[in-house]
């Protein structure tokens, strides 16, 4: 009895054990289940959630497509005109990628010149998710266009109105100057004969940088705006910064270099000291003032649209009347950044209607047939400041003597110097070279065809090894063509198969021509059927005219 008993529980254990797995499996399969059902629940809001995101793109694309065509089609300078204007209701259509399932479409709601706002629409549709076809997205979005300009549409770009610190620092550099007499001096103090030493003017840094450099007098000053500036410029005009008693010469000195009146005081100025040596005497300081201001001269044409971000310095001739050949002649639109605001007062607008400066006893008058000029424009177009700074930036780099041909939006660029093997960093296309024409094997670059919309072109100088004179021999544009050259000619002599007894002042020329007998002056330039007699027309014509001089 025990033993069937413990034999029977046993096999109730093994019973229980069976339930239990049952159980387990019957939770993990509704678990399975649950899961499952959440799942397919998520994948049509997460495939709706990636084509958001993707109809969000292709709307944002088509604004960016949108600012293309505006650019393209409003090329002017500052986007002012249209060659093929915008209409309301105009709309562009394309798709996304190399399928369909995204696209955009923008409409033109409204225009002024150089501004478009259009709606964009952008559309997609995600590939299906185990066999579920997410739901079609769209998102419009609006946005207001302004045409961007390019420096490269201008004849005429600047930053600053004034000449390069850098130039200016190098143009007077320290120099030793000769006088050789009293009469070769302009300045009485100089007493000559003797010498001047200059030593040059400077840019200032700081006082450990720069220590002998004057601040107040520094070329510094050629560097900045005329007014203050959001990159933190000062202003030139600025009474705080550069338009006061430590900086500007005496009254005197600027009556004596011609600038005196109104605007005067905020002239670019700088100077540089020196010392005047007599062959007999005390040497005694001397103090070189002047300015960088760069000037539009009477007589200058500007035939094409200009610009700058500083303002602009007109100089009609002083005294000249009103006639066009006393002033710069402006026969397109001038841009200018500067609203006419200085010393934080607002100015007058000039005699052209536009912000500009007139030079000294002048009214700053040009001769143009746009009012106002110049034009006011917030569109700021920046170069970098020196060429190390561009190069840094460049698409293509090129070396030594480079020709850059512009045709549309291509720059055709031949730059024999320029390695090609191996080829600066930069696109392939910078050092292809195109037409008839093959890349030498230790380089050079003919009519590379480089697109300047979205290109930085960056022309360096070449090493010290580099030829710096052109020989025949070692010429700078050493290029090949496949173009043949002619063949050889036939030569005259007196063994040859030529006739001239073949042709007549009354016979018909052969035809065709046959190039051994072309040796009949008749009949290479005769013009009647048959040919006249063309030594005797020269001669009766030749002896008539003598005889009319020979009459005199």
């Amino acid at each position: 009895m025990i033993r069937r008993r413990l034999k029977g529980a046993a096999l109730d254990d093994e019973g229980v054990g069976i339930i239990f797995v049952l159980l387990i499996s019957v939770m993990v399969m509704i678990m399975l289940g649950t899961a499952t059902a959440a799942l397919i629940a998520q994948i049509k809001p997460a495939g709706a959630t990636v084509s958001n995101g993707q109809a969000m793109a292709a709307a944002e694309a088509g604004i960016d497509d949108a600012a293309g065509w505006l650019n393209t089609n409003c090329g002017s300078p500052d986007g002012l005109t249209c060659d093929v204007p915008p209409t309301v209701g105009q709309q562009v259509t394309k798709t996304l990628g190399a399928g369909s399932h995204e696209s955009f479409t923008w409409t033109v709601i409204a225009f002024v010149v150089g501004k478009l706002r259009v709606s964009s629409t952008g559309r997609a549709l995600g590939p299906p998710v185990s066999g579920v076809q997410p739901v079609l997205k769209s998102v419009t979005l609006v946005g207001d266009i302004t045409a961007t300009p390019s420096f490269t549409n201008f004849q005429y770009y600047t930053k600053y109105e004034t000449f390069p610190s850098d130039f200016v620092n190098s143009f007077y550099a320290p120099r030793s100057i000769q006088i050789t007499s009293a009469g070769a001096a302009t300045n009485s103090s100089l007493n000559g004969p003797g010498t001047i030493q200059w030593n040059g003017t400077c840019t200032y840094v700081d006082a450990g940088t720069t220590p002998t450099c004057d601040p107040n007098h520094s070329t510094n000053i050629c560097e900045d705006l005329y007014f203050p500036n959001s990159s933190g410029g000062l202003g030139r005009s600025t009474d705080s910064a550069w338009n006061n008693a430590l900086r500007r010469p005496s009254a005197a000195t600027q009556s004596a270099m011609g600038i005196s009146g109104a605007y005067s005081n905020d002239f670019a100025y700088y100077s540089e000291n020196g010392t005047f040596t007599p062959t007999s005497g005390s040497s005694v300081s001397e103090t070189h003032n002047d300015t960088c201001d760069s000037t539009f001269e009477p007589n200058m044409v500007m035939n094409g649209p200009i610009y700058s971000q500083d303002a602009y310095l007109i100089d009609r001739g002083q005294d000249t009347g009103n006639s066009k050949n006393s002033m710069p002649i402006f026969n397109d639109y001038a841009y200018s950044m500067w609203n006419g605001v200085s010393n934080g007062a607002q100015q007058a607008p000039g005699v052209n209607g536009g912000y500009d400066r007139a030079y000294p006893n002048t009214d700053g008058q040009i001769s143009t047939t746009q009012n106002p000029m110049p034009i006011y424009t917030t569109n700021k177009l920046s170069l970098p400041a020196n060429g190390a700074a561009a190069k840094s930036l460049a698409t293509c780099t090129y070396t030594g003597p480079t020709r850059v041909l512009i045709k549309q939006n291509i720059a055709y660029v031949t730059s024999p110097g320029t390695p090609t093997n191996p080829a600066p960093a930069g696109p392939s296309y910078c050092y292809a070279s195109t037409g008839a024409f093959a890349n030498a094997t230790d380089g050079g670059v003919v009519d590379a065809q480089v697109p300047i919309s979205s290109t930085l072109i960056y022309v360096q100088n070449p090493t010290s090894g580099s030829p710096t004179v052109a020989t025949p021999s070692n010429p700078v544009f050493n290029l090949s063509a496949t173009t043949p050259f002619p063949g050889p000619v036939v030569t005259n002599g007196l063994a040859g198969t030529w006739d001239a007894s073949a042709y007549s002042s009354t016979a018909v020329c052969p035809s065709p021509a046959n190039p051994p007998l072309r040796r009949s002056f008749d009949c290479e330039t005769g013009t009647g059927t048959p040919r006249e007699d063309m030594y005797a027309k020269i001669m009766a014509a030749v002896n008539s005219q003598l005889g009319l001089y020979a009459a005199l």
